[in-house]
């Protein structure tokens, strides 16, 4: 950088106010708040006008990370009712998956967001053995300070759960997993109803719906109940 008596120094931009001033830090980490931009030479200034048009053009589009402020609330939206038309101990609960997300970062915004919601299931016939019950992947935008809305596809998961009458099948809902990924598709943001879950999110992923499976996912296995 260059001032108007033609000293140069060596310093980072650290912010910029359009028009008026400039934040910079020195290379011995000192730091100068608010210089009016006519202690600076034309060039430098037209060099802040586009560090500061990158920067504002970065947070609208910015990469999704592990501590980025984003809050995701995942609803299963129900009807449980009885089968009207087979066998009456049958269920029949219909689901619309959705998830609220509040993205709580003021200034940044994140594009194409990569998403994929898994319902899992416990079987009603042998207790710890799960099921993927729903998996849909998605793309969402998340706006800077703003909430934004994603909603899956329904679906009907039909389980008897009296082993009285000897037919019982299926299994319940037991939770969910969600997965967030960057553009580039690297996993960012992992957030499931039991932290177990989380742990093992590839193997959930990769989980075959007509699988039984351990509680931790660890083992899979021909299931004891039929879908």
């Amino acid at each position: 950088m260059t001032n108007n008596d033609g000293r140069t120094i060596t310093a980072k931009v650290v912010d910029y106010k359009p028009g008026e001033s400039v934040d910079i830090e020195l290379e011995n980490g000192t730091f100068y708040q608010d210089v009016a931009l006519t202690h600076f030479s034309e060039a430098d200034c037209k060099y802040f006008k586009s560090w500061h048009q990158a920067r504002e053009a970065a947070k609208k589009d910015a990469p999704l990370m592990p501590d980025s402020k984003i809050k995701a609330f995942v609803k299963s939206s129900r009807d449980d009712d009885f089968n009207k038309s087979g066998d009456p101990d049958d269920r029949e609960v219909v689901y619309e998956p959705a998830i609220t997300f509040d993205n709580e970062e003021v200034e940044l915004s994140f594009q194409k967001v990569r998403g994929t919601l898994v319902f899992i299931g416990e079987s009603v016939i042998k207790n710890r053995e799960m099921h993927i019950l729903y998996r849909e992947n998605f793309t969402i935008d998340l706006p800077a300070g703003s909430r934004s809305y994603w909603n899956g596809t329904p679906f009907t998961n039909t389980y008897d759960a009296n082993p009285s009458n000897g037919s019982a099948f299926g299994a319940k809902y037991e939770g969910y997993l969600l997965v967030l990924r960057d553009q580039e598709g690297k996993v960012r943001v992992i957030k499931a109803s039991k932290s177990k879950w989380e742990k093992a999110y590839k193997l959930i992923l990769n989980a075959e719906k007509r699988k039984g499976y351990s509680s931790d996912f660890e083992d899979s296995f021909t299931p004891a109940t039929i879908f």
